[in-house]
């Protein structure tokens, strides 16, 4: 099954500033009645739990795995861990 993974940058006007939000290990039925499709309404919806005008969004980036998360992430480190190790 393959899972989706949601980085948003946005704009948050309660802070004031850039703010960026994720939102992982989503069905795409989840990833597309949640995020896509009230983003293409010009609708605010919720990603990780924050509250996302879609007109203050700069960038969205939804990557596709066939790992969840938590196992996918302690890869990632470790790879960036052997990165740093050889500079």
């Amino acid at each position: 099954m393959p899972y989706y993974h949601v980085y948003i940058k946005h704009h948050n006007k309660t802070k004031g500033l850039i703010d960026t939000t994720y939102e992982l290990d989503l069905s795409k039925e989840e990833l597309t009645k949640q995020i896509v499709k009230p983003y293409h309404a010009g609708q605010w919806f919720m990603c990780g739990g924050q509250p996302v005008d879609p007109y203050c969004v700069q960038l969205i980036n939804i990557v596709e795995t066939n790992e969840q998360s938590s196992l996918l992430i302690p890869k990632l480190k470790a790879r960036e861990e052997r990165k740093s190790a050889e500079t």
